[in-house]
């Protein structure tokens, strides 16, 4: 399980897919609308209020599948 800051690192960077960041908000029930840059930043946002040891199972890359 992915802890916050492997979530941060998942959410920066370029290689997440829109599909990945827009399900991840989905998990996390936040509005997925916009462009990639404004889902990631709402999600960067959410992550900085949690503490850095919390785990994020949502965005582990392994667990989203942007086809469904």
């Amino acid at each position: 399980m992915p802890t916050v800051a492997e979530a941060l690192a998942f959410v920066r960077s370029p290689g997440t897919s829109d599909a990945q960041l827009r399900r991840a908000c989905g998990i996390l029930h936040l509005a997925d609308g916009g462009s990639t840059d404004d889902v990631r930043a709402r999600l960067l946002e959410v992550l900085g209020t949690m503490q850095t040891g919390e785990f994020v199972v949502c965005l582990n890359p392994r667990l989203i599948h942007p086809d469904r």
